[in-house]
């Protein structure tokens, strides 16, 4: 069993990743487009219900991440009227702008803070909605987004001490392989999705070898399994 390094002066939010995967280890049932609510196994009367049981997120401080991919396929930007807001506050990344600026000031109302991480290329720069001047916070970079400096401003800038992630298996890859994941929490449900479902994390990637140490094993109606894991970045 690995040692746990010793502790160093945190920089960045506590993180902890999602994973919600089929016994064959995949997120979904269909490669075009992997938030497609028609061709997602996990919108499955049943399996639906019984996954949302799983996000315990938990305290007054809760900040989640996501992509602005996600939240476009989910109909963000063709949402109106007025949101009921949530404690919660709102990471999107979103380097290919996916989110318009009526999806971005439904989300800035839907939260309590809303933060963007794009490029400086973002049409939300130049064209802030008017509602959201209050809840929206950017964080831009001239060329590629980088994961460890916008990560350490959300924790030394705007106080942002632990951080729920749940995103898709390009993202997934790149986090755990940059070492900013420190705890996965791993769904499995009862169902085999075969071949052609699309992994939790890219095919193609080699990832940096993390030891994990597991934390918490936990069953839910006699078919349901959570693992918990900590992860050594060494």
């Amino acid at each position: 069993m690995p040692r746990r390094p010793k502790a160093k002066s945190r920089t960045r939010p506590e993180t902890t990743l999602f994973l919600n995967l089929s016994v064959d280890g995949r997120i979904t049932s269909h490669d075009s487009d992997i938030f497609d609510p028609d061709k997602h196994w996990k919108q499955t009367p049943g399996i639906r219900a019984i996954l949302q049981q799983f996000y315990e997120f938990q305290g007054k401080d809760l900040t989640a991440l996501t992509t602005g991919s996600t939240m476009a396929a989910l109909g963000i930007n063709t949402r109106r009227g007025t949101p009921h807001p949530e404690p919660v506050k709102l990471v999107v990344l979103d380097p290919d702008v996916d989110l318009t600026s009526q999806g971005l000031d439904y989300l800035s109302q839907n939260v309590q803070k809303l933060f963007l991480i794009c490029l400086n290329t973002h049409p939300i720069l130049s064209h802030p909605p008017v509602a959201s001047h209050q809840s929206l916070t950017t964080i831009s970079y001239p060329h590629e987004i980088d994961l460890n400096h916008a990560f350490n401003q959300l924790y030394q800038k705007h106080q942002v001490k632990q951080l729920f992630i749940h995103s898709i298996a390009p993202l997934n890859a790149d986090l755990i392989d940059a070492g900013l994941i420190d705890h996965l929490s791993v769904i499995i449900s009862p169902l085999l999705v075969g071949g052609h479902g699309t992994p939790a994390l890219q095919d193609n990637d080699i990832l940096t070898i993390r030891p994990l140490k597991l934390i918490l094993v936990k069953s839910f109606l006699d078919n349901y399994v959570n693992l918990r894991y900590d992860v050594f970045n060494g």
